[in-house]
């Protein structure tokens, strides 16, 4: 009978791939307000990046001045959220690292110079520190630790190793459009002719400075990339490649009628990724077998430009996607740790 039962779990758990579910949100988001980036560093606790408008009068001040950095924060799973604001300006990421959540917030612009300032919380959201600022745009932030920072300033690879207090020019051989880590590795993609065609992946090993790059096959561009994992598209079709130890590629799959993807999710041989033709009519998509194959799972509601709004975790249930449908509702897809351990 226990047997029979246990087979009867895995049987409902393979015809439900993603295992979607819906959570509603009963308080503290309001119309209006602009709801960006998501993080939950526990399954309870949940963070929400994003920014509220001053309604200054016309013509009075300019750029990211003119908005509230708000952190929203929610310990009961997504359920209720309470604001906080934590400087002038808008969240462009959260990441995690160590059990300390580090916050990128766009400030200046209109009469001051772009910046951004990185904050920090080390008690998951309830307080906020500032760490420092950079003088110019930073995107994809990899915390190695709290003083070893990484990230793309403008096009190019820069490291802090004191906290913030100096930047220093990790060379690369390409101007960096996109960026993504493994391990010891900073992976980039770059465009040999200055266009749209990112033909270039670049991996760049941030203990020995070691740099080497490649062309990707048969006219493809890159598109996004984790750990090592990259997509790259031509015309209407996606490719899935694994990126080797030796800089090697091996071809996974392919998805047809898709050009965007604008995020990635993995946990061993489970991988989620939203992609589509256009932000309008984008949709999950799992694999249970490392990108091999591909189930697809619908939208759900969710539009999104570079997939900010979704996040995930793992814990002891398993592994869980989430993301920001609106102001009513949260969506998630998981594997349950039953059918992980079963694998």
């Amino acid at each position: 009978m226990r047997y029979t039962f246990i087979l009867l779990i895995l049987l409902v758990i393979s015809c439900n791939p993603g295992h979607y579910k819906s959570v509603r949100i009963d308080s503290g988001l309001k119309p209006g307000e602009f709801h960006d980036v998501l993080l939950f560093p526990r399954s309870s606790i949940g963070l929400c990046g994003g920014y509220t408008s001053k309604n200054l009068p016309w013509g009075t001040g300019g750029g990211y001045g003119r908005f509230n950095a708000i952190c929203w924060r929610t310990i009961d799973g997504g359920r209720n959220w309470t604001a906080q604001k934590i400087t002038d300006g808008s969240f462009s990421e959260l990441t995690i690292k160590d059990d300390i959540v580090y916050a990128l917030i766009i400030t200046g612009g209109g009469q001051e110079i772009n910046q951004n300032k990185i904050y920090e919380s080390r008690d998951l959201g309830k307080t906020w520190k500032f760490k420092c600022a950079i003088r110019e745009w930073m995107i994809r932030m990899h915390v190695m630790d709290s003083n070893r920072i990484i990230g793309n300033i403008e096009g190019k690879l820069r490291e802090t190793r004191d906290g913030g207090k100096t930047w220093d020019i990790l060379q690369t051989k390409n101007f960096i459009y996109h960026n993504f880590y493994h391990n010891k590795y900073a992976y980039y993609l770059s465009s040999s002719q200055r266009d749209a065609v990112l033909d270039i992946l670049g991996r760049k090993n941030l203990d020995t400075g070691e740099e080497r790059i490649m062309t990707l096959p048969d006219g493809f561009s890159g598109r996004k990339g984790k750990e090592n994992l990259v997509f790259c598209n031509k015309g209407d079709e996606v490719r899935a490649y694994r990126i080797n130890d030796d800089f090697t590629l091996t071809y996974l799959s392919s998805i047809k009628k898709v050009t965007n993807v604008d995020y990635i999710g993995i946990y061993k041989e489970h991988i989620f990724i939203f992609a589509g033709l256009s932000s309008l009519d984008e949709s999950f998509y799992y694999s249970s077998n490392s990108g091999k194959s591909w189930k697809r799972l619908g939208g759900k509601g969710l539009i999104t430009t570079d997939g900010g709004e979704i996040t995930d975790y793992t814990d002891s249930t398993g592994f869980k996607v989430l993301f920001y449908r609106n102001i009513y509702s949260l969506g998630t897809f998981s594997v349950p740790a039953e059918k992980i351990k079963h694998e």
